[in-house]
């Protein structure tokens, strides 16, 4: 049981490591002092550290069209 668990771990630990490889910028104020808050999701959310603005991928991609 142990071992299922710390694989568990270990794979939302790669996961979160390849999501912050690429930061992307913030869309309202385009600094790149972000947060990744959450990353359980198809799309991670982000938290701007400057202004305070939540996006995530899919709301992002949603902005540009």
């Amino acid at each position: 049981m142990k071992a299922r668990g710390a694989e568990s771990l270990k794979a939302m630990a790669e996961k979160r490591q390849q999501i912050c490889r690429n930061v992307p910028p913030c869309p309202e104020c385009a600094t790149r002092q972000v947060q990744l808050v959450n990353v359980s999701d198809d799309f991670p959310l982000w938290k701007c550290r400057h202004c305070g603005n939540k996006w995530n991928g899919k709301t992002a991609q949603e902005s540009n069209q």
